[in-house]
C-alpha cells in the first residue's frame, strides 16, 4: 500500500479531477503501484459525467517499477505539472520500470524531469506534429550539485524518434544548484561522470530546426537521419558527438556556431548549396574529417570554422566565397591544398597558421595577407602573390623556414613586422615597386642580410640603397640583370608534381593532363602563355568518381512494397501507376488490378542507381465472382509480382506447379514454365522497352522489359 490522494478510480487507473466546468482530469498515484500494462483512455466517466484525460499527474508513476508500458491517449495535453513551484517538478514517469515511451503529438508540455532515472527506458518516439513541444521550464533543485537533472537523465535510452520542434531554454546556475539541460543531456549517467547511451536519432519531415545543444556533449551518438524539412542546426547541437558521417539535406540553410566541434569521428561532409551561414567554430578540432564539400550558397568562411581538423588534406574555396575568418584552417596540419574558385577579398588573421603547404597560389583582388596568415607553414617553399595585393601584415610568413623565394608585386606598400622572421633559407627577394614599401627592422629577423640578394626594378637600385632598413641588404641588384630562372610549379592535390625552371619570356607548354585511375582530374588553373618574371604556380585536383547506387530490390509482403539496396543509407524514388485509376465513360469496364512499379535508389554522394521496374497484380482465387453485376463483393485474390531485367522475367507469389508462360506482343510464346516454391523465371529474349504478355493460369498481364 501507498499513500494517495485522488477523487476516483476506473479500471485500476486514479485520477484528479482538474476542472469541473472543463471536465478534464489527470493521471495520479493510487493507493497501489501500477504494474504490467497501462492503457490509459482517451475519456472516463465518473459521477455520470465524461472527464477527458488531458494530464499526468506530477508523480503519478513514479517508482513504479514493475510498469514495463504506458500508452498515452491523444487528448494529453501535459506530463507532469509546469505550474508546480514546490521545489521538485513533474516527476511523473520517474524510476518507473518502462522500456519504450510514445509521446502522441497532442502533448504540448513536459516537465523537466519527467522520465528521470528510468533506467529500463531504451526507445523514445516523439509523434509527428505541427506544435512546438515545449520541455520542462525549472530545473531540479538539487542537494548535490553533482546531481544534473534532464528530461530523461540516467534513463538509458538507445533511440530516439523525434517528430516535431521541441522548445527549451539551456542554463547553469551552479552557485543556486539550479540545472536546466537539453532532454538527452544525462541519458545513460549512473554516476557523477556522464555515460550517454544514445546511439540513434532519427527526425521526422514536420522538424524545420534542432535546438540548441540538443545532443551536445553526447558522445555515444553514431547515426543521426534528418527528416527532409529541417532548414537550421542551432549551436553546439551535435557538439563532442561520436557522428561519422552527416547527411546535410537540401531543405537546410543554417548550421550555427559549433554545431558539430569537436565530433572527432566525423569524416566527410558535404554542404549543399542552400546552406547560406555556417557559423564561427562549426567544425572545429574534427580531427577525422578528411573529405569536405561546401556549396555555393555560402558567401563567406567563418572564424575557426575548419580549425584543428588536423587530417583535413584539401579544401576548394566556392565561387561566391568574399571572405574567409580569423583562424578559419588555423592547426589544420595535414592541409596542403587549397583551390580559389573565387576573387576573395579578405582573408582572416591567423587563418592558415600552422598548416602544410607546399606552394600556393593567393586568388586576385585579395588586397591583404592579414597578420600571421601562414605562420609556421614549414613546408612552404614558394608562392605567387595577386596583384591586387597592397599588404602583408605582420608575422604574415613568420617560420616559413623553407622559403627560398619571394616576389612581390609593385602595388605591395607594407611589410609588416615580423613578417618574414624564422625565413633562414629566403635567399631571393624580388620588389616590383619602384617606391621601396614601409618596412619595420624586424620584418625580415633572423634573415642573412649578407647573403640574400633583394632585386628591384633598375630605376630605383640607388633609391633602396639610401633607404633606411632595405640599405641593410649586401645586394642590391636591378630586377633586369637577375640571371635566376623562376619556377614553373605543378601542384597535384595539395603534393608537389612537377617543376621546371624557365627563364622570363620563354613561351610555356602546359603539361598534358595527369591520370588516375577512378577519379577525374579538374584541369590545371591558370597558365600564362609567356614566363613572367616571378615563379607561377599551376595547381590542379582528382576528385574521387561518384560510386553508384546499387540497384534496389523490390517485394511484396503483407499487403506492403518493400525495397531494398545494398547501399547503404539510400532513399527510395517511388513511382506506381494503377492501370484502373482513370475516369471511363464506356458501359463495360475491364478492371486490371495491376499496379506498375517503378523504383530507383539514391544517396548524397552518390550516382543514382538504374530504375528498376515490376508489376504488381491480384489473381482472383474465386472464379465464381465473376459476372456479379452489383453489390458489395470480397474477392479471395493473391498477389503476384512480376519483375524484369534484360528479358528475364521473374514472376513470385504463385502457387506451386503454376504454369506461366510468356508472349510478345503478337502473341509469339517465348518461353513456358512451371513454378516452384512460390516463384518462376523465364528468359524471353525479349528486347528492353518491349511488351510482354505474362500468363498466369487465366490472368495476362502486359509488362514493360527493362
Amino acid at each position: 500500500m501507498v499513500a494517495s490522494a485522488h477523487d476516483f478510480e476506473v479500471n485500476g487507473v486514479f485520477y484528479n479531477i482538474i476542472s469541473l466546468s472543463d471536465l478534464t482530469v489527470e493521471v495520479t498515484s493510487g493507493t497501489e503501484k501500477y504494474i504490467n500494462t497501462l492503457d490509459i483512455p482517451q475519456f472516463v466517466q465518473f459521477s455520470n459525467k465524461e472527464f477527458k484525460v488531458v494530464r499526468i499527474g506530477k508523480d503519478a508513476f513514479l517508482n513504479c517499477v514493475d510498469l514495463k508500458k504506458v500508452n498515452l491517449p491523444n487528448t494529453l495535453v501535459q506530463i507532469g505539472d509546469m505550474t508546480n513551484t514546490n521545489g521538485k517538478e513533474g516527476v511523473a514517469f520517474a524510476g518507473s520500470g518502462i522500456t519504450e515511451i510514445t509521446i502522441p503529438s497532442s502533448v504540448m508540455e513536459i516537465d523537466n524531469c519527467a522520465f528521470n532515472n528510468c533506467t529500463s527506458l531504451s526507445k523514445v518516439i516523439i509523434e509527428d506534429g505541427q506544435t512546438v513541444l515545449k520541455l520542462g521550464c525549472g530545473g531540479w533543485l538539487t542537494t548535490w550539485k553533482n546531481e544534473l537533472s534532464g528530461l530523461f537523465a540516467h534513463a538509458k535510452v538507445r533511440e530516439a524518434y523525434i517528430g516535431r520542434n521541441l522548445d527549451y531554454n539551456v542554463h547553469y546556475d551552479y552557485y543556486n544548484y539550479d540545472y536546466i539541460l537539453p532532454p538527452f543531456k544525462q541519458a545513460g549517467r549512473t554516476d557523477c561522470s556522464p555515460r550517454s547511451t544514445i546511439t540513434t536519432v532519427t527526425f521526422g519531415d514536420m522538424v524545420t530546426e534542432i535546438p540548441v545543444q540538443m545532443f551536445s556533449e553526447t558522445p555515444s551518438i553514431k547515426y543521426v537521419s534528418l527528416g527532409r524539412n529541417i532548414k537550421i542546426i542551432k549551436s553546439r547541437a551535435f557538439f563532442n558527438t561520436a557522428i561519422e558521417y552527416f547527411y546535410f539535406n537540401n531543405s537546410l540553410e543554417t548550421i550555427e556556431n559549433e554545431a558539430f566541434a569537436s565530433c572527432k569521428n566525423l569524416t566527410a561532409i558535404n554542404i549543399n548549396n542552400k546552406v547560406n551561414t555556417i557559423g564561427d567554430s562549426a567544425f572545429e578540432n574534427c580531427t577525422s574529417l578528411s573529405d569536405v564539400t561546401l556549396g555555393d550558397g555560402l558567401k563567406s568562411l567563418s572564424n575557426n570554422l575548419f580549425a584543428g581538423c588536423t587530417t583535413l588534406k584539401s579544401i576548394s574555396i566556392p565561387a561566391n566565397i568574399k571572405t574567409i575568418g580569423e583562424k578559419a584552417f588555423s592547426g589544420c596540419t595535414s592541409l596542403s591544398n587549397i583551390v580559389f574558385n573565387s576573387e576573395v577579398l579578405t582573408i582572416g588573421d591567423a587563418c592558415f597558421e600552422n598548416c602544410n603547404f607546399m606552394a600556393l597560389k593567393l586568388p586576385e583582388g585579395l588586397s591583404v595577407i592579414s597578420k600571421q596568415c601562414f605562420k609556421d607553414n614549414s613546408s612552404l617553399t614558394g608562392i605567387e602573390l595577386p596583384n591586387s595585393l597592397v599588404k602583408i601584415s605582420e608575422e604574415s610568413f613568420a617560420g616559413c623556414s623553407k622559403l627560398e623565394k619571394i616576389s612581390v608585386p609593385s602595388t605591395v606598400n607594407i611589410i609588416g613586422e615580423n613578417c618574414f622572421s624564422g625565413t633562414n633559407n629566403l635567399r631571393i627577394i624580388k620588389l616590383y615597386n619602384q617606391t621601396p614599401p614601409s618596412i619595420n627592422e624586424n620584418s625580415f629577423a633572423n634573415l642573412n642580410y649578407l647573403t640574400a640578394t633583394l632585386y628591384v626594378p633598375d630605376n630605383s637600385v640607388e633609391i633602396y640603397k639610401n633607404t633606411e632598413i632595405w640599405a641593410s641588404f649586401n645586394f642590391i641588384l636591378p630586377i633586369s640583370k637577375s640571371d635566376v630562372k623562376n619556377k614553373l610549379i605543378y601542384i597535384v592535390d595539395g603534393e608537389e608534381y612537377k617543376i621546371y625552371e624557365i627563364e622570363t619570356g620563354v613561351a610555356i607548354t602546359p603539361e598534358p593532363t595527369p591520370k588516375k585511375d577512378g577519379y577525374t582530374f579538374s584541369g590545371w588553373s591558370d597558365i600564362p602563355e609567356t614566363m613572367p618574371a616571378h615563379d607561377v604556380i599551376v595547381t590542379g585536383t582528382f576528385t574521387k568518381n561518384k560510386e553508384k547506387c546499387a540497384n534496389p530490390t523490390i517485394k511484396y509482403e503483407n499487403g506492403k512494397l518493400n525495397m531494398e539496396c545494398t547501399t547503404d543509407g539510400v532513399t527510395y524514388v517511388t513511382n506506381i501507376t494503377v492501370a484502373d485509376a482513370t475516369q471511363y465513360y464506356d458501359a463495360t469496364i475491364q478492371l486490371s488490378a495491376t499496379y506498375n512499379i517503378s523504383v530507383y535508389a539514391t544517396k548524397e554522394g552518390y550516382d543514382n542507381s538504374e530504375t528498376v521496374t515490376a508489376t504488381l497484380c491480384w489473381i482472383d482465387q474465386q472464379p465464381k465472382t465473376e459476372g456479379i453485376t452489383d453489390g458489395i463483393v470480397n474477392v479471395t485474390a493473391k498477389a503476384v509480382l512480376i519483375k524484369s531485367n534484360g528479358g528475364m522475367l521473374t514472376v513470385e507469389g504463385v502457387d506451386d506447379g503454376e504454369t506461366i508462360d510468356v508472349y510478345t506482343i503478337n502473341g509469339v510464346n517465348r518461353g513456358s514454365v512451371v513454378s516452384q516454391n512460390g516463384m518462376a523465371s523465364i528468359d524471353s529474349n525479349i528486347q528492353s522497352g518491349n511488351v510482354a504478355i505474362v500468363r498466369i493460369g487465366q490472368k495476362s498481364v502486359k509488362v514493360i522489359v527493362k
